[in-house]
């Protein structure tokens, strides 16, 4: 019996057959022994989509453990899809830290990295199968007034769930040597 104004839940919990990236569609309705004014709003559907499980794993690395002020530095960041599913569209950013000026990047899938005024790199490498991995390559100018250690951090996510988040996010620390003109 339900009561006039009163209203009840029902939770369903279910283990989806179906394929990431596909919908589950859902209908419920409810009827009662009661004339019912408004039968329009008795049923209801739900869409949801079906997300796959993906261990996104990130590792980077700087072409030299120091750099001189005014000398390039070329950052290689690995992302690789340890599975079990397929990762729709992953996406690596990067801030840049203070005292470096953006030179270039480049991807081994996906479009070209794009970076903001404000520093953030952004490396959409778009599907990434389980078993495979995409490399981004940054180019950076260390400036003179740069701190004595250079660290800059960068991080993966995607569409599906990651069971291991603790693998998304990489820091690599760089030492800055002043440099001279003479």
């Amino acid at each position: 019996t339900l009561k006039l104004g009163a209203s009840a839940n029902l939770t369903i919990d279910v283990i989806p057959t179906a394929a990431p990236g596909s919908n589950l569609i859902d209908s419920a309705s409810v009827s009662s022994q009661q004339a019912d004014p408004n039968p329009s709003n008795n049923t209801a559907t739900l869409s949801t989509p079906v997300v796959g499980t993906s261990d996104l794993e990130i590792s980077a690395s700087a072409g030299s453990s120091s750099v001189y002020a005014g000398q390039n530095l070329t950052y290689t960041v690995s992302v690789s899809n340890l599975g079990p599913d397929d990762e729709a569209d992953a996406v690596l950013t990067s801030q840049l830290p203070a005292g470096v000026q953006f030179v270039s990047a480049s991807s081994s899938t996906g479009g070209t990295p794009s970076v903001t005024l404000g520093g953030l790199v952004t490396a959409d490498l778009g599907a990434l199968p389980a078993g495979q991995s995409a490399v981004v390559t940054l180019v950076v100018t260390v400036e003179a007034a740069t701190a004595e250690t250079l660290t800059t951090g960068f991080a993966v996510q995607g569409q599906n769930v990651d069971p291991v988040p603790s693998n998304n996010q990489a820091t690599v620390s760089v030492s800055v040597v002043p440099s001279s003109d003479l």
